[in-house]
């Protein structure tokens, strides 16, 4: 059962079961209530624009230490011709 999560379908008010491998949804709840002995899958937490900033700002580095990565090869490459 570790593989599965639930919740709550928000068009019928019952709750659905989730395989959390692949994301299907693997069961409907007919009845009201939630399933037994099933976890709860957890809301994201929305990013504040501080912690977005600094995301961006991690892949700008990101990305500059790759062109320089490719910058490198290439110049490798050119000089093996």
């Amino acid at each position: 059962m570790k593989n599965f999560v639930q919740t709550k379908n928000p068009k019928t008010g019952l709750y659905v079961k989730i395989n959390k491998t692949d994301g299907v949804i693997v069961a409907h709840k007919k009845t009201p209530g939630p399933f037994k002995g099933i976890p709860f899958a957890r809301q994201k937490k929305e990013s504040t624009p501080k912690e977005l900033t600094r995301q961006v700002n991690n892949l700008m580095k990101e990305i500059k230490e790759l062109e320089t990565k490719i910058k490198l090869l290439v110049t490798a490459c050119q000089t093996k011709d």
